[in-house]
């Protein structure tokens, strides 16, 4: 369960950049207190930070906090041997859907695959038939950077794998 306590916009005096905040209260129906109401578990601050556009690309920053609110708390992915779990993307999947990393192609697998510390996907994203893309990069600072990639072409998100299954 997901409690928006906070959703605003961020005044950074910067007219090039919009920034919006939510804060969000993650709870659980396994953890209850006496009275039967739930814990809050963890405390979720994302920022975004919406670029201007310039020419035809458009940056978009998310910084994503998190705070155990009770002690030995635990993050975990899926539970079978995919591991869905972290930021994740749902883009229009096109049949011409290319998947490039720093090094190259990357080619999706049913489980997570090494692409590197950033991703480009391109193809027919939009409807008027131009080649589009969209880019995800991990910051260097995140947990196991650079970390795998659950990529798929039909049905599902493209998403860096944090914190995995493990």
């Amino acid at each position: 369960v997901w409690d928006v306590v906070n959703l605003a916009e961020v005044d950074e005096r910067n007219r090039d950049t919009i920034t919006l905040m939510a804060d969000v209260v993650w709870k659980s129906p396994l953890k209850k207190d006496e009275a039967g109401r739930l814990i809050p578990l963890l405390k979720e601050t994302t920022l975004i930070r919406v670029h201007k556009a310039a020419r035809d690309t458009r940056k978009i920053d998310f910084e994503i906090r998190l705070r155990a609110l009770v002690d030995g708390l635990k993050l975990g992915g899926s539970k079978d041997d995919k591991g869905y779990s972290g930021f994740s993307t749902r883009i229009k999947l096109p049949n011409d859907l290319q998947f490039v990393g720093h090094n190259g192609a990357v080619e999706p697998n049913r489980l997570a695959v090494d692409g590197g510390r950033w991703l480009d996907f391109s193809g027919s994203l939009n409807n008027t038939g131009k080649t589009t893309g969209l880019a995800i990069l991990q910051h260097p600072t995140l947990p196991n950077f650079p970390q795998k990639w659950i990529l798929r072409r039909k049905t599902s998100m493209q998403n860096p794998q944090w914190p995995g299954n493990k």
